[in-house]
């Protein structure tokens, strides 16, 4: 019940769309082709963007005979970026990294943890319209999440469903569209837009790291993707191997809690593995005092 009533008050609140507006705005000006600014950069400046929102307070509300302060707040956090190892059978262990930006979401009550879930988003600039480029292995991780170490640790993924929280972020500076900066497509879209499955992909894998013992290719094979990339002008609410969504159509979305994973590996995987985080919070805390969180804590 609270995380619903957290849940209706962010989705009638004003400045919480306004910010995404914002947002979507400032990613468009970085896409300006004359910058040529590259995916690292605008990451940056997405999450410098993100951390620059003030906290939002929402209005009073009633609970069970007390009144609450309903309150939202934008936070960043940054970690090292490691690599990970991809450790499928039929494969030799293939050294990868995983999403450069992640989307927590963590709703609260009087302080407590009610619900969290967590978007892994690689991104990618169109290299021109309708076109990107995505390198196989980090497809096969995105797609299907094999098994993997990190750390001397072994981990099995076997329960999970990629397509609620493993995304591509495209970056449209040549594909112009009117509705989005950018726009998000499920792994497992791009994979089926490809015509690809698993055992398609570890046989190109498998072909990849016989040329690399011959010493004749060293890079994992990238895929050159040509479908349409931008948001279609009618309905987003298909799933998520049907359309791409723009950005910040996503981000709202997750931040209602309809996608993401509460996995508790992946959700340490991202927090010590990839290097940018932006959290979203969203609470009730009785009085005024708003949110006293350490984030790590809460992790």
């Amino acid at each position: 019940m609270i995380t619903q009533i957290l849940r209706n008050k962010l989705r009638n609140n004003f400045t919480f769309k306004k910010n995404l507006d914002l947002l979507d705005s400032r990613i468009k000006r970085l896409l300006n082709p004359n910058l040529k600014n590259r995916e690292g950069y605008i990451i940056n400046q997405i999450c410098s963007t993100w951390s620059n929102f003030p906290k939002i307070n929402m209005s009073d509300t009633n609970i069970a005979g007390s009144i609450y302060n309903l309150w939202v707040e934008f936070n960043i956090l940054k970690t090292h970026q490691n690599y990970i190892w991809i450790d499928e059978n039929g494969l030799a262990p293939i050294k990868t990294e995983f999403g450069d930006l992640a989307f927590l979401v963590e709703y609260y009550f009087d302080n407590q943890l009610l619900n969290r879930k967590l978007s892994i988003i690689q991104s990618k600039i169109d290299q021109a319209p309708n076109s990107v480029s995505i390198p196989l292995h980090q497809l096969f991780l995105m797609t299907y999440w094999p098994n993997i170490t990190y750390s001397k640790k072994y981990y099995s993924f076997s329960t999970i469903a990629p397509d609620n929280f493993s995304f591509y972020h495209i970056l449209l500076r040549h594909s112009n569209n009117t509705l989005a900066s950018s726009t998000i497509c499920s792994a497992s879209y791009i994979a089926a837009c490809l015509n690809l499955n698993r055992a398609s992909m570890i046989n190109q894998l498998n072909a990849w790291q016989n040329q690399k013992k011959r010493k004749l290719r060293t890079n994992s094979p990238s895929l050159n993707l040509q479908i349409p990339l931008s948001p279609p002008h009618s309905n987003y609410r298909t799933w998520w191997t049907l359309t791409p969504k723009p950005f910040t159509r996503t981000i709202r979305e997750c931040a209602y809690l309809w996608w993401g994973t509460d996995h508790f590996d992946i959700i340490r995987l991202a927090k010590d593995r990839i290097k940018n985080i932006i959290v979203l919070k969203i609470g009730a805390s009785k009085g005024s005092q708003g949110a006293d969180i350490i984030l790590n804590n809460a992790m």
